[in-house]
């Protein structure tokens, strides 16, 4: 079984607003029943602009493999598709969780993540991938990944500093990392990120530094 609840007793989100969500979950699930075995999960929704992203106004979460969270701000306009891509990306750490657990050391969440934001683009090669930066220097870019040999196996690791940016790195480094290896892995395998959904982030060690910039 696959649950949505809404929070919704504030009344943040209307009548209009919560008729796509219905819809677009009922999307997802059918699209992630069928490439990944979704099952088990309970997805909860609720308004919550403090933790969205701020070029989409919604933001996503899976704190365990049964449990997701969807944020949305529901002041702004409710994008439907970026809305389906996000149930999707959190469905796919869910079921990866359910091999691995929780991504535990920089390697897993740089893996993970790159892995569902490739997974979006499998089932929307339009879908534009806002964490995957394609502005980010050469320089930064080869800084990253000596950094991400060095650190891959820490689990300290600064965790909102690579993926949301700090004075050291760029927005969304750890996602753009994460991104561009599982691309190369991509290139050199007939596979998709769906089919990749339990495989051990220690087999994408050898494309780090590999990929093309």
């Amino acid at each position: 079984m696959i649950k949505l609840s809404i929070l919704n007793a504030g009344e943040a989100l209307n009548e209009g607003q919560l008729s796509s969500v219905h819809l677009t979950f009922n999307r997802a699930v059918r699209t992630c029943k069928k490439l990944i075995s979704v099952d088990l999960v309970d997805v909860v929704l609720f308004h919550n602009p403090e933790y969205v992203m701020l070029e989409t106004g919604i933001g996503g979460s899976t704190p365990t493999t049964h449990i997701i969270n969807i944020q949305l701000d529901a002041k702004r306009r409710l994008d439907k598709e970026v809305l389906y891509l996000a149930f999707c990306h959190e469905f796919h750490h869910a079921m990866r969780q359910r091999k691995f657990g929780f991504p535990k050391t920089l390697l897993d969440a740089v893996i993970s993540e790159g892995l569902a934001d490739q997974f979006e683009k499998e089932i929307n090669l339009d879908a534009k991938l806002i964490t995957y930066r394609k502005d980010i220097s050469k320089k930064i870019l080869l800084n990253g990944f000596s950094n991400l040999k060095k650190e891959m196996n820490s689990n300290s690791y600064d965790y909102f500093g690579w993926f949301f940016g700090t004075s050291k790195y760029p927005k969304y480094f750890g996602y753009t990392l994460g991104n561009m290896i599982v691309e190369k892995y991509l290139d050199h395998t007939n596979t998709t990120p769906s089919a990749l959904v339990r495989t051990p982030a220690k087999s994408f060690i050898k494309y780090i530094g590999k990929t093309t910039l």
